[in-house]
């Protein structure tokens, strides 16, 4: 489990008036991606709980944070970013070299 999302109301989805930014239905993080990266970073899509439109859990097969009973936020496992575009472990030194 994930710290209350409502625990400190100052974030993108909660906020001291309540639920905000409700026509975004998630969000896609990553520290430092680039191409270079890909295959040793993961990104994540992280669910607004509140969104008028939500998205469904089989929408991606990366790791996603979808929300769970209590405002806490439930983590679902998925491919990392090497395995989702298929690249090789190697990457980017197995195309550099070819």
């Amino acid at each position: 489990m994930i710290r209350n999302l409502i625990e400190r109301p100052n974030g993108a989805w909660y906020s001291l008036g309540g639920p905000r930014n409700q026509r975004v239905s998630a969000v896609l993080i990553a520290d430092n991606l680039s191409s270079w990266s890909i295959a040793k970073v993961t990104p994540i899509i992280w669910h607004n709980p509140w969104a008028n439109r939500p998205l469904t859990s089989d929408t991606f097969l990366l790791p996603q944070l979808f929300p769970g009973e209590n405002n806490q936020l439930v983590k679902r496992k998925g491919k990392n970013g090497r395995e989702f575009l298929g690249l090789d472990p190697n990457w980017p030194r197995t195309y550099l070299n070819k």
